[in-house]
């Protein structure tokens, strides 16, 4: 639990900075009186140079005053040294020993110096203050983070316009037709802000990256074959290697495919290797591997990432990971913001998965991500013998079309197998060899142009065919898809229109194939 400046709650914030402190020759009666009179619980006894004798309340003087012992004055009655705790001491675990020794009060001292009486009894309502202040700060503290990460994000998208001028204009000057006119220097000056606009330009796209991740998101899952995803990353980086003349040597265990989310790891992968990159020496090799793993939530997909730079300090291996901190590898000139490594442990963090490290100083560093959901790539099933004609993958959330659909598709001799939304459709995609997909666009949880991408993303290029009728965006939600249908259908449409189509398609893939 945390105070007004994001520590734990102190016992200066709860305790009575006013507490009755009388000599330890005052006699019984008269302290219990004034006890009475100013409604006091307590008082502190202290000795004639100031120092603490001990600690007393109202119930151990009128105790003393019944008692047939007679005893004259407070400091009879102390039978132990006071209960004593510091000003920053945490709140809540001094309460708790309290509890446990079965005391009501405790002097706070500041070293030598009384500063204050903390109350069993009076602290509750205080906590409840102190929280509820608590809680208006978080919220206020929260509102302003929004701010500022609305307000980070707003510069960092309108400076990518400037930026985006710069990009073109670099272009046109060195395209060949153009650079004929322009000096060995010109050119290399060009050259130059282009290279340091598209750093500016990668800046940006990490810093908007960090805003996004700290507001969170929805992953796209899918299932990928990993192998290619890590080569067309690599495809990305050459011509950064090859500057440094780096090469990559690449080795696979196993042939692996992985349940995730592409984009965010095709990230992860690449902010991996340019950091390799980056701290490489000229004409090294970065050494890239892949392997499963087996951990206690099941097998994971490992992919390890080794330099031959310097390495990382054992001091500052922790640091590595964080937000606008460099690698901590001392010999290396500062590019970037120091985000990248940072969005690569979110990333992971948000598929489940984990980072290892090993620093290797003076020898190089080695990074290795383990993502579950992974299993080695196995043979498409085969159809079986008791199928009859083509397999078609009937994907309609309207329960009524679809048995229609199913009943009109087995008369015209097809085998097919139906689901209600693209999440159970692509599971079955993935169980059967299915020959063609049939899918309304609009469905609930994963709608026809995700169900498309899944399949897509999985390699396969069996064709697909997507129904649907009218509505607003339609043609914005095909425009704006990345994977487009071999064939869209109109709703409402004939039967014999529909088997057409899978006729056309069924056909057009034999030929390609």
């Amino acid at each position: 639990m945390e105070g007004n400046n994001g520590d734990k709650l102190l016992v200066a914030d709860a305790m009575d900075t006013k507490p009755w402190t009388i000599p330890q020759d005052t006699k019984v009666e008269y302290a219990l009186t004034q006890l009475v009179q100013m409604q006091l619980e307590s008082c502190i006894v202290i000795e004639k140079n100031g120092s603490i004798r001990g600690h007393l309340d109202s119930r151990d003087l009128g105790a003393a005053q019944v008692d047939g012992r007679k005893r004259k004055t407070v400091a009879e009655l102390l039978t132990q040294p006071p209960f004593t705790v510091g000003p920053k001491a945490d709140l809540l675990q001094t309460l708790d020993d309290m509890k446990k020794r079965g005391l009501r009060f405790a002097v706070v001292m500041d070293g030598t110096t009384l500063v204050g009486e903390l109350r069993l009894s009076g602290v509750g309502a205080r906590l409840s203050e102190l929280l509820g202040r608590q809680a208006k700060e978080v919220v206020e503290l929260r509102a302003d983070s929004d701010r500022k990460d609305e307000y980070l994000g707003l510069v960092s998208h309108d400076m990518r316009a400037p930026l985006t001028v710069i990009s073109l204009s670099t272009d046109y000057l060195l395209a060949e037709e153009s650079s004929r006119t322009l000096s060995q220097d010109q050119r290399s000056f060009v050259e130059r802000i282009k290279r340091n606009g598209e750093m500016a330009s990668s800046m940006i796209h990490d810093i908007l990256d960090v805003v996004r991740l700290e507001h969170g998101f929805r992953l796209d899952y899918h299932v990928i074959r990993f192998s290619e995803l890590l080569n067309e990353s690599i495809q990305n980086l050459q011509v950064v290697a090859a500057k440094k003349k780096i090469t990559f040597q690449v080795t696979h265990d196993q042939d692996i495919q992985v349940n995730l989310d592409p984009n965010r790891m095709r990230q992860v992968i690449e902010n991996l290797l340019i950091n390799a990159i980056k701290f490489s020496p000229q004409s090294g090799q970065i050494f890239i591997r892949t392997f499963l793993a087996q951990k206690a939530s099941g097998t994971h997909l490992a992919f390890q990432v080794r330099d031959q730079g310097e390495g990382i300090r054992k001091e500052d291996e922790s640091k590595v990971f964080e937000a606008f901190v460099q690698s901590g590898r001392s010999n290396q000139g500062k590019d970037g913001v120091g985000l990248g490594l940072a969005i690569v442990r979110k990333f992971v963090e948000f598929h489940q998965g984990t980072i290892e490290l090993d620093g290797g100083w003076q020898k190089g560093a080695s990074v290795t991500i383990f993502m579950p959901n992974a299993s080695a790539v196995s043979i498409a099933p085969q159809k079986t013998a008791a199928i009859q004609g083509p397999v078609v993958l009937l994907v309609e959330d309207d329960e009524a079309i679809r048995e229609f659909y199913k009943q009109s598709l087995e008369d015209y001799k097809y085998h097919v197998l139906e689901a209600g939304d693209g999440a159970e459709g692509f599971a079955l995609f993935q169980k059967h060899a299915v020959d063609l997909v049939l899918s309304d666009i609009r469905m609930p949880n994963v709608d026809g142009l995700e169900f498309l991408a899944r399949i897509r993303s999985s390699g396969s290029d069996v064709p697909v065919i997507l129904c649907s009728g009218y509505y607003v965006g339609l043609e914005n939600d095909l425009t704006k898809s990345d994977h487009k249908p071999n064939r869209i259908i109109d709703k409402p449409f004939k039967v014999k229109d529909m088997v057409e189509a899978i006729e056309d398609q069924l056909r057009r893939y034999k030929q390609a194939s």
